[in-house]
């Protein structure tokens, strides 16, 4: 780089600068890939967010439908005794009354 008739070509600090602006460019780049990286996880992070709540309310409502499945399966077997018993009940007098009558005849 010396040279008697040209003089001193590259100073120390003509080399700095020129290293400094062959790597700016790439700071920018990886400054920018950086940036989107953090931006890509978080819109991963918020997609996550979303499907988890929708999968949360998706089993809410699930197990809503099943507690009351359940409440309408109880009520109608409920029903269902009451009509047995009272069914019941009327054979028993039906029963008692013949009972009576035959005994009355008899």
């Amino acid at each position: 780089c010396r040279n008697a008739v040209v003089g001193t070509k590259y100073t120390s600090a003509n080399w700095a600068y020129a290293s400094s602006t062959k790597t700016r460019p790439g700071v920018v780049r990886a400054g920018e890939s950086i940036s989107e990286g953090i931006d890509n996880a978080k819109k991963v992070a918020q997609d996550a967010t979303e499907k988890t709540k929708e999968t949360a309310s998706s089993i809410a409502d699930k197990a809503k439908e099943g507690t009351n499945s359940a409440v309408e399966a109880a009520e109608s077997a409920g029903e269902k005794a009451k009509d047995y018993a009272f069914e019941a009940q009327d054979k028993t007098k039906e029963a008692t009354d013949y009972v009576v009558d035959k005994t009355k005849e008899g």
